[in-house]
């Protein structure tokens, strides 16, 4: 069961891969790098079925600071460091998230 809340532009994801266990990702949505997938600092964690998931493995990633859910073809980049403008970023049709702080 997965559910999602979305106060203020940030994301709360909440994920029950169990009845006894569960885990909750917090991301704020960066409106202005969403639809553009940046290169410098990226690392490509291949497909995956939803944004969600695509938090998952950036919370997993300790040197993850925000990640790129590429909506089309379902590839989650994460980044060590958040993007500052969007020069040399291209665009692609995703939502960029990051974590708050």
């Amino acid at each position: 069961m997965v559910s999602m809340f979305i106060r203020s532009g940030v994301l709360a994801l909440l994920c029950m891969a169990h009845v006894a266990t569960q885990e909750q990702f917090v991301f704020k949505h960066v409106i202005a790098l969403s639809g553009f997938r940046c290169v410098a600092s990226a690392k490509s964690v291949g497909v995956v079925r939803s944004k969600i998931m695509c938090a998952g493995a950036c919370k997993r990633d300790v040197g993850c600071k925000a990640f790129f859910h590429d909506v089309t073809s379902g590839e989650c980049f994460t980044y060590g460091t958040v993007p500052t403008s969007t020069a040399g970023c291209s665009v692609r049709h995703g939502a960029f998230f990051k974590k708050p702080g």
